[in-house]
């Protein structure tokens, strides 16, 4: 029993971690589909500072792939086209996220004014809808496994599958204003705490017996998601406390940044043998001491970069 659960802890923790993108998608959908946004403030104040942020890590990010493998032989043609596209790409799988909120948020002035203009019923019917469309190629490949889609790498078309990030924007906006009711029951709130518990477990057992994290766990993000929610919202005493309220307004501020940063970080601790120290300890405590040191490294360089006016347009 303790063997399966040294074995099964670590997966649940990455798997609960994998939340953090789809709150950021909820809490989007919060704060801008009841808003009369426009077309151009849109662009203006939030797709522009995107698309610079993007540039300027994904060239970073390439830069460092350029000299990490400068040693191979490859024609000067070759290596020109793996440069270009290499930044396309972000130079790391991790820009994805970037790539996807530029994509959402052009669409988010359109979505907005649809739900300003359509009933709960309404709202409630586009939710089932995109989440089954969410869930539908997941699914599939449980019962059915396949790695192309008309000639398409499959992780790709889930990794950039529009109906997945619509459902949470849509899901955001509905949950956090159904929470900022104060209509939720303690036994209400116990059934999504459980829910989002026993979802995280679940996709470790997957996970466990597939040597990886299951593209079905899209099904199971919604539950962990809302439980982490339901969890905050009832622990605002706490959170919102002088001292915690100042932290936590300052890791908000600098959340973005974090992100972007992150990713320099892992490759310091690879290269600095950071990663093996991490790796010698027990499973458990590996992983989260190893979560705790990127995120704190990465925090620091995030407020250090904001002191600026440049570091600030960039994170």
């Amino acid at each position: 029993m303790r063997g399966g659960w040294v074995t099964l802890s670590p997966i649940i923790i990455k798997n609960i971690s994998r939340w953090n993108i789809l709150l950021f998608i909820m809490i989007s959908g919060y704060l801008f589909l009841p808003r009369d946004i426009s077309i151009a403030i849109m662009w203006k104040k939030y797709i522009r500072r995107i698309a610079i942020c993007f540039a300027v890590w994904s060239l970073l990010y390439t830069a460092y792939n350029a000299v990490i493998n400068i040693h191979q032989q490859m024609p000067l043609v070759m290596v020109c086209k793996n440069i270009v596209g290499d930044f396309f790409n972000g130079g790391t799988r991790r820009m994805w996220y970037l790539v996807m909120l530029l994509a959402l948020y052009a669409f988010i002035p359109l979505i907005s004014r649809w739900v300003r203009h359509s009933t709960k019923q309404e709202h409630l019917y586009a939710l089932i809808l995109t989440g089954l469309l969410a869930i539908l190629l997941p699914s599939l490949q449980m019962i059915h496994p396949f790695e192309t889609v008309f000639g398409l790498d499959i992780e790709r078309i889930q990794g950039v599958y529009s109906s997945v990030y619509v459902f949470y924007l849509l899901f955001g906006y509905l949950f956090l204003d159904y929470l900022s009711k104060d209509e939720m029951t303690r036994g209400q709130a116990a059934l999504y705490i459980a829910g989002g518990l026993v979802s995280a477990i679940i996709m470790a057992v997957i996970a466990k017996y597939q040597g990886e994290v299951s593209p079905i766990g899209l099904v199971f993000y919604m539950p962990v998601t809302a439980c982490l929610v339901v969890i905050a919202q009832r622990s605002d005493g706490f959170l919102y406390s002088h001292k915690c309220g100042a932290i936590l307004r300052n890791i908000s501020d600098c959340s973005f940044g974090i992100y972007l940063i992150h990713t320099a970080v892992q490759y310091a601790f690879l290269h600095l043998g950071a990663e093996h120290y991490f790796l010698r300890m027990p499973p458990v405590t590996g992983i989260l001491c190893y979560f705790a040191a990127l995120f704190c490294v990465s925090w620091v360089l995030a407020i250090i970069l904001r002191k600026s006016k440049v570091g600030r347009s960039i994170t």
